[in-house]
């Protein structure tokens, strides 16, 4: 811990504020228990210091989770929460690019941070989309593995718009 920089040190304050951040957003459609703050907590804690581990699943699908479970709607408070739940990760993959004493570079960070930003600004369409979705009541059964397929499709045309091009060339 000695050997962290003050890139990493900040960096690794993001992750371990960031997903009780997002719950303590929750906190209006009822307060989580004690030992789910405490569980949190400590997976975030563990997900600070060892970004690469199981930690960091813990922390997003324990706090998405309790969203669903204390809010079965979508309030505005999700966009902020989303967008807590995005840095703190984000921050935990520059911090999983390189050994454990790793000093990010202001370019890195400035990098990263804009994709944060590009990822973020996502957020609100799709709450916007969600929220008429609920509104419209319960969709056919082909939708969602329409959906599905729509986004697999999406996310290889991605991938091979961003990596395909200098593997071919």
């Amino acid at each position: 811990m000695r050997r962290w920089g003050p890139s990493s040190w900040l960096l690794r304050g993001l992750v371990a504020a960031g997903p009780s951040a997002a719950l303590a957003l929750a906190l209006p459609a009822g307060a989580p228990p004690g030992w789910v703050w405490g569980v949190l907590a400590v997976c975030s804690v563990w997900w600070a210091v060892r970004p690469e581990g199981p930690a960091g699943v813990l922390c997003l699908v324990g706090v998405a989770g309790w969203w669903a479970w204390a809010e079965p709607g979508l309030p505005p408070a999700v966009v902020p929460a989303a967008a807590l739940l995005l840095v703190a990760h984000v921050a935990a993959l520059v911090l999983g690019y390189g050994p454990v004493d790793l000093r990010p570079g202001h370019e890195v960070l400035e990098l990263w941070g804009r994709r944060a930003l590009l990822l973020a600004g996502s957020a609100l369409p799709v709450w916007a989309v969600g929220t008429v979705l609920l509104d419209a009541g319960r969709p056919p059964g082909w939708v969602w593995p329409l959906a599905g397929v729509l986004v697999a499709a999406g996310g290889l045309l991605a991938a091979y718009v961003a990596v395909g091009e200098r593997i071919e060339g």
